[in-house]
């Protein structure tokens, strides 16, 4: 799958000259994955494979400015906040218990 995302993503990327790419994910991350030990370790893979990912587009292109976005916040966490340049929290305007936030630049 990372060698598919590869040649779709960092290759249109990379082909069209762009510098900026927003990673944004509106679904929750669910209970687990099939064919795992377990439904968690079927969800820590998959996790680990979504970071292997940002691993390899920040590898192949330095200068990319990746902003992390997910629905909710799930992923605004160190592990994944270390991968990318900036993060927004999206879905703010769904509850007025969250403030609506700009993107927050951590590089």
């Amino acid at each position: 799958m990372i060698d598919y995302l590869s040649q779709k993503v960092i290759g249109q990327l990379r082909d069209a000259g762009l510098g900026y790419i927003k990673v944004d994910y509106n679904e929750t991350i669910g209970l687990g994955c099939d064919n795992a030990d377990s439904s968690g370790e079927g969800l820590r893979q998959h996790m680990q494979d979504v970071q292997d990912f940002f691993r390899k587009m920040r590898s192949e292109l330095p200068d990319l400015v990746i902003e992390n976005c997910a629905s909710g916040g799930h992923r605004l966490e160190p592990s994944f906040m270390g991968l990318s340049s900036m993060a927004s929290f999206s879905d703010a305007h769904e509850t007025k218990d969250i403030p609506v936030m700009p993107p927050i630049c951590i590089a």
